[in-house]
């Protein structure tokens, strides 16, 4: 293995030269944990990263001496770094919940938004966390999302490209020179600073880095050698690849810097600590959101300055606004009080709604399921489900449902009083999932859909003009069922939930037509960019060509759309105001693609493999029956 082959004099260069005079009060260190699980990562590049980044000075720490590094620099928001030699992060620093949950509030993240620096390397950020008995859990991609607060990579056909990776001018800035092939890239929209991109894919972006904070030029999280390592090494991964993970770790080019903190609690009028949720920091250089811990406290590292800060949750609301502080030469404290928003269950132990189950006697006949997948009648609140079975909710419905099959949830309910005074607000069901794939229509209106995604919560806005206040109304849910467990298997006892808009948060909504054509666009992105901010928010229509931006802070956005057909769109850019707690909604907008001509072949240059004889100039031959093998053919 070539990692060896100049090691030795590498540390021995680092012993001599040492480069620590800039970077004297930068606390560097690098998690490596034998008693923890790898995943992509080996034991050979871990150990060698780790003595090579020793031998610079940074300190080995295992998977406590990690927590103890983060909860040190979340106090004193001073500069410094972790390199993970162990590719996935720790229990002791993500802090899961009951069964493994993700934690959004654990001290991984929080050592971040005080200003930390972590360079990740090899397997996809947080797909898996690791336990201290040696075993890594899968919390997958949408785990990951979940814990880290952002979309480290997606399965969207860009994974396992296997290209090289080509530097920006901003990766070359952080030390970047040798590169190497690309497995689990992100996209623009994803993170903050693209380091460089697939080769020929300026779309596809590796490395990459997410920052969470102000003031700290080097800082935040950074990804590096998305590949398996052993696939590495057999691409030539070697010492030149170890000192460019140092110099990327060890990128600050303002040295040390002083951040401040802001910290506080989030608290109910009764003056009780409040978990999970998030607040927004702003202030004239962007926002940024930070997570909530159990506990109800938060914190953040800031340069001098003022700034504002709106507590944002599931079920929370700022009580008397957001708060304003200003940072000067000290770290500040700044408590929030909230109070929680309606809601409402709608399990079968809350009594508010009846559920009918329909399943399709289909017989595994391909022809009727797929009959069965283009109807749609029992959406329509009209419809009469009487003759349907009665079914709790949550529950299996596995010895119910067939496999491969559709099946209907319905589900009559009134809104409750203490619901209706919030007309004017958007709604949101939370708190369900439906294993495979769901539809999910209110009043015949579609809230939502997701596919194959049979553990994920579904989590869909509801339009406040969709809503019958005073009368029935009718939740409707088809779903298609693969195999083994079916329908509401997995949702938490208190079942899906209904819960009122938050003031601090609003929803724009709109449609795409395609010019000349009664044809849906496909292809295209939606971008959406607050006045003030230079960065967009992006979603992708459906089927139908609807869009929607969900949870977005309120104010004036500009709506444009993208994509590599995308010739122009009328109008070039739609400006819509989202007011908090309420749904805008966009004019149409109407895109124009390239054309795309389908030709006939030139006959004079081509040859028709499919006439009952073959041009002169060519041969056949009969190959029979052969080993599995190469074969060489030629003319």
């Amino acid at each position: 293995m070539r990692v060896r082959t100049l090691f030795a004099l590498l540390i021995a260069v680092a012993v001599l030269a040492g480069c620590v005079t800039a970077y004297a009060a930068i606390d560097k260190v690098v998690y490596r944990d034998e008693n923890y699980k790898l995943s992509w990562a080996n034991a050979d590049v871990s150990d060698q990263l780790t003595q090579y980044l020793v031998s610079k000075g940074y300190k080995q720490v295992d998977a406590a001496g990690f927590r103890d590094f983060c909860l040190k620099h979340i106090k004193d928001n001073a500069t410094s770094v972790v390199v993970m030699a162990n590719d996935v992060v720790p229990d002791t620093v993500m802090d899961p919940g009951d069964n493994n949950s993700q934690n959004p509030g654990c001290v991984f993240n929080q050592y971040l938004q005080h200003g930390g620096k972590v360079v990740y390397l090899f397997d996809w950020p947080a797909y898996y966390v690791g336990l201290s008995d040696g075993t890594n859990v899968a919390w997958n991609d949408t785990g990951a999302a979940a814990a880290l607060g952002f979309w480290p990579c997606r399965w969207n056909g860009n994974t396992d490209l296997k290209v090289p990776v080509v530097f920006n001018d901003e990766g070359k800035k952080w030390g970047l020179t040798k590169s190497w092939l690309t497995y689990r890239p992100s996209t623009a929209a994803d993170i903050d600073i693209p380091l460089g991109n697939a080769q020929g894919r300026t779309d596809v972006i590796i490395p990459w880095v997410k920052t969470y904070t102000w003031g700290r030029n080097g800082a935040g999280f950074v990804y590096l050698y998305d590949l398996p390592a052993g696939d590495a090494v057999n691409n030539g991964f070697n010492d030149e690849d170890i000192a460019q993970i140092e110099r990327v770790a060890s990128y600050f080019p303002d040295g040390e810097t002083k951040l401040y903190g802001i910290n506080g609690t989030i608290k109910d009028s009764n003056g009780k600590p409040v978990g999970g949720g998030a607040v927004t920091v702003t202030c004239a250089l962007g926002t940024k959101t930070i997570f909530v811990a159990p506990d109800g406290t938060f914190g953040i590292g800031v340069p001098p300055g003022d700034y504002t800060l709106q507590p944002v949750g599931e079920l929370l609301e700022a009580v008397g606004g957001p708060a304003k502080v200003t940072v000067k030469d000290a770290d500040v404290t700044a408590d929030l009080v909230v109070s929680q928003l309606p809601n409402f269950s709608l399990s079968t132990a809350a009594g508010i709604a009846k559920w009918k189950l329909f399943t399709y006697a289909d017989d595994g006949d391909a022809a009727k399921i797929a009959q069965d997948g283009t109807d749609f009648a029992a959406a329509q609140p009209s419809f009469n489900d009487t003759a349907w079975d009665d079914v709790d909710v949550p529950g299996d419905v596995a010895g119910t449902v067939g496999t491969n099959t559709y099946f209907w949830y319905r589900a009559h309910f009134k809104v409750p009083d203490a619901i209706k005074a919030y007309k004017d607000r958007f709604l949101v069901i939370y708190n369900f999932q439906i294993d495979d794939s769901d539809w999910t229509y209110l009043n015949g209106h579609l809230l939502g859909s997701m596919s194959w995604m049979w553990n994920t919560e579904r989590k869909y806005v509801i339009d406040p003009a969709w809503v019958n206040w005073d009368g029935d109304n009718v939740l409707a849910i088809k779903g298609y069922q693969g195999g083994g467990g079916a329908g509401m298997n997995v949702t938490a006892a208190n079942g899906p939930q209904i819960h009122v808009g938050s003031s601090a948060l609003s929803v724009i909504k709109g449609q795409l037509t395609t010019a000349g054509s009664n044809v849906a666009p496909s292809g295209v992105t939606v971008n959406a960019t607050l006045a003030g901010s230079s960065k967009p928010i992006t979603t992708t229509p459906d089927a139908t060509g609807a869009y929607a931006f969900n949870n977005i802070t309120p104010g004036a956005y500009s709506i444009t759309v993208t994509g590599r057909t995308v010739v122009s769109t009328a109008p070039a850019v739609l400006a819509v105001d989202a007011p908090g707690g309420k749904i805008a909604t966009a004019p149409n907008m109407a895109i124009t693609f390239a054309p795309f001509k389908i030709e006939k072949p030139d006959a004079a240059i081509s040859d028709d493999f499919s006439a009952s004889t073959l041009n002169a100039k060519w041969t056949a031959t009969d190959l029979g029956t052969t080993d599995a093998g190469d074969q060489s053919i030629s003319n």
